[in-house]
């Protein structure tokens, strides 16, 4: 998000829903004009369809509020990869990165996976660059944690997990 005035993003308004899958806030289904202020974007999440996936997959269209105004509606176009059979590892996932946007430290947390599964966990910088990399090894209770990123750049950056047949990404 840039803006020509300066202002900071304060909310996203959802201006259309996505025509496949589900879009929701906290758990609960997003509506067409909700505003939705900076601290709980992190809390929105997509979900497709049981075994749906494409490139592009659907898309919806939102706004950003400065505190002046809200811009011209732009486009999220949402690309879901083919899960394999062959590998349930990823089949019942869920990651949460917190905050989002990252003010220093991330909280990384994984659920839903196989107790005893290992996990490459990598994150990348824009450039692709490796930043942070560990290998997960799932236990129960034990599969948060907080990863220190203060003197990072500020930027965009890409939580990868791979297991060798699947991948998933993560932008923040």
């Amino acid at each position: 998000f840039s803006d020509p005035d300066g202002t900071l993003l304060s909310a996203v308004r959802i201006e259309s829903l996505p025509a496949l899958g589900e879009l929701t806030l906290d758990g609960a289904p997003a509506t067409a004009g909700q505003v939705i202020p900076e601290g709980e974007l992190s809390l929105l999440a997509f979900t497709p369809e049981t075994d749906g996936f494409g490139v592009p997959y659907t898309s919806f269209d939102f706004s950003v509020y400065d505190d002046q105004e809200f811009s011209d509606p732009a486009t999220m176009t949402i690309n879901v990869d083919e899960v394999s059979a062959a590998s349930d590892l990823y089949r019942n996932l869920h990651v949460k990165l917190s905050p989002n946007p990252v003010g220093g430290l991330l909280r990384l947390s994984l659920e839903g996976l196989t107790e005893g599964a290992e996990l490459p966990v990598r994150i990348v910088d824009a450039g692709g660059a490796v930043r942070w990399q560990q290998s997960w090894k799932v236990a129960p209770g034990a599969n948060a944690q907080t990863i220190d990123l203060s003197d990072w750049p500020a930027g965009a950056y890409v939580l990868q997990l791979a297991d060798g047949i699947s991948r998933q990404f993560v932008k923040f």
